[in-house]
């Protein structure tokens, strides 16, 4: 994250901070309230700056006569006054920035006021930035309030950055902080002018610029008008007592320019607006007419034209129409040469198409290798079931075999052979066949003794 973009980052948060609140209340006699700072008081006078919009304030003077009565909050209710705007955006920061936020902002209103009674709410909130710096130290970006993983922010880098730039000078613009609005845009500008987001930050820039150019000349006029006053107040008043006056307003300066030179060091372009500085005023004046003329040659509606048509590109590959891709992508580069994204588009459509059909023969082949695995485990196991049922076959044979041949009752006990009817009438037919033997046996014997008697 570069110097530029942590500054405005940081800037994102604190411009809530900044004097936006009324630390006084004057109460006129008239009636009337006016709500702001007091930069200087003393017997004769009050002296506060009144807010007019986010960035710009007004100076006011009212004579003590006028005044009824001056309000002021407690020590640690002006603190938490700003501190109570503090708030995370839909847009997550960088790690220093959160650091930044907890140990210069909220810790020490803890430290200073350990016994007040806002000390709880600025320990909770303390508690949410810490948090959500826990996800961003995971790699994780929250981006128009949705987080993504750190796999999506490696794969989207370039447009994530551009988006959250964006999204800072949106919240700038959408606050009225025209000088926070342009040196977001200067870094745009500087670092993602192929973004797709960068036509829509140009209509940003050019809406800015339009109201500084209103309100400058005003604030310019207005600061000659107040120091003519102050010069003419100073002559006015006793001489011991002008020289503390001239003093107060050189150190006021001071302090002016010092801001400047810490938002120039710290690689902003655009001065913060400081109504009381002339310096500021004519500095801002100076660049606001030199950036509304560049802008102003810019053809922002076929750069719009053309991100959309980049938009449908993208969408177009995604749905694997690559040949359509390709189509709009020409389109959009003829509407805004610069746009880097159709650019990496057309360079990426090739590989994409190559991989997408590579990806569609490899889930053929292994739909192919699947359906033959499928079939020859469909045969082993239809080979299998034949192979069991001939087994079963042969088994049911040989059983019906066994018991023809060796009948067996059931649950009657078996008996010995010859206590059985087969076995009583093989024993009958055998002493018949012995008798019948013996008897020709016999009759054989004798017959020859009668044929030699003969």
């Amino acid at each position: 994250m570069n110097k530029f973009f942590l500054t405005l980052s940081l800037l994102c948060f604190v411009a809530f901070l900044q004097p936006g609140f009324a630390n006084e209340t004057l109460i006129l006699k008239n009636g009337e309230k006016v709500e702001g700072t007091i930069v200087m008081e003393d017997e004769n006078q009050v002296v506060i700056d009144v807010n007019v919009t986010a960035s710009i304030s007004e100076r006011k003077t009212y004579p003590t006569e006028e005044i009824e009565e001056v309000q002021r909050l407690a020590p640690d209710a002006v603190d938490f006054e700003s501190i109570s705007k503090l708030q995370l955006s839909e847009n997550s920061s960088t790690l220093e920035t959160y650091d930044r936020v907890m140990n210069e902002i909220l810790d020490p209103f803890v430290r200073k006021y350990p016994d007040s009674e806002h000390r709880a709410a600025v320990e909770k909130l303390r508690e949410v930035f810490f948090e959500e710096r826990g996800r961003v130290a995971e790699g994780e970006v929250k981006l128009d309030g949705n987080w993504l993983t750190a796999e999506e922010v490696e794969k989207r880098r370039a447009e994530i950055d551009a988006r959250v730039a964006y999204n800072t000078m949106r919240d700038a613009a959408s606050r009225g902080d025209h000088i926070a609005t342009l040196n977001a845009f200067d870094v745009i500008e500087r670092d993602y002018k192929g973004q797709l987001i960068y036509p829509e930050a140009v209509t940003l820039a050019q809406g800015a610029l339009n109201a500084i150019s209103r309100d400058v000349p005003r604030l310019i006029e207005a600061h000659a008008i107040e120091l003519k006053e102050w010069q003419v107040g100073v002559e006015r008043t006793r001489e011991t007592r002008r020289q503390p006056l001239i003093d107060a307003r050189a150190q006021e300066e001071a302090s002016y320019e010092a801001r400047i030179t810490r938002a120039t060091s710290s690689g902003l372009r655009w001065p913060p607006l400081i109504s009381r500085s002339i310096k500021s005023l004519e500095e801002i004046q100076r660049l606001a007419t030199a950036e509304s003329t560049k802008l102003q040659q810019m053809k922002v509606t076929s750069m719009l034209a053309s991100a959309e048509k980049t938009r449908e590109a993208q969408a177009s590959a995604a749905n694997t129409r690559y040949e359509r891709a390709g189509e709009l992508a020409a389109e959009a580069l003829t509407l805004w040469p610069e746009n880097a994204v159709a650019k990496n588009l057309q360079t990426e459509l090739p590989a994409l198409q190559e991989a997408h059909e590579k990806a569609i023969a490899d889930a053929i082949e292994a739909e192919a290798a699947a359906e033959a695995a499928e079939s020859e485990e469909a045969a082993e196991e239809a080979q299998k079931e034949a192979d069991e049922a001939a087994a079963a076959r042969q088994a049911e044979q040989a059983a019906a075999a066994a018991a023809t041949s060796q009948p067996v009752t059931a649950g009657v006990e078996e008996k010995p052979f010859f206590m059985t009817i087969q076995g009583a009438i093989v024993i009958v037919v055998g002493v018949l066949v012995v008798v019948t033997v013996s008897a020709i046996v016999n009759k054989a014997r004798t017959k020859p003794t009668s044929d030699i008697e003969a």
